[in-house]
């Protein structure tokens, strides 16, 4: 068995609600993302570490089958005011500031954000360090978002936040 290093830095918050029905206006204004303890290293919150799908039903043949595709986003990172508080100030980092506790996306083209559907949001812990130069402990396990105390992880460095909301009429 791996050890579990409790001192890793995890995702404590985010936007919207994992699994559920959310309003498409403000998904489509933009979503963040909240990381407690030092925050995480700016330079590695890029297209490669933080992806959104959408999914699209298509024909191919008989058969209709679901896909994912990626759509193009901008990530911002930020500061809070408040740790692991989305409802706090939110600011730019300086230049010479090396590690953010949070991030925003916004859509480059948000018309491509359903009215009706199913995003999901990846984050890749292995490819985003901490301030002690560790991989973001990201793995989302239950409980789920947004039990109160809830952080993201399994004590172990890296893994994969993958979190999914649907846009649309409430079924």
């Amino acid at each position: 068995a791996v050890p579990q290093d409790l001192e890793l830095t995890h995702i404590c918050a985010i936007s919207w609600t994992h699994g559920e029905q959310n309003s498409v206006g403000p998904i489509r204004e933009g979503v963040r993302i909240a990381f407690d303890k030092k925050g995480v290293n700016k330079n590695d919150l890029t297209n490669a570490s933080v992806k959104v799908l959408v999914s699209h039903k298509q024909q191919i043949g008989e058969e209709s089958v679901t896909c994912w595709c990626e759509i193009p986003i901008e990530i911002a990172p930020k500061l809070l005011e408040t740790s692991c508080d989305l409802s706090s100030k939110l600011s730019d980092p300086k230049p010479s500031i090396p590690f953010v506790n949070a991030l925003q996306i916004t859509f480059s083209r948000p018309i491509l954000v359903p009215q009706e559907g199913t995003i999901r949001i990846i984050v890749n812990g292995d490819f985003i360090r901490d301030a002690k130069g560790k991989g973001l402990d990201a793995d989302h396990l239950p409980p789920w978002f947004p039990t109160d105390d809830y952080r993201s992880g399994d004590g172990i460095a890296g893994g994969t936040f993958e979190s999914w909301l649907r846009t649309g009429r409430r079924r």
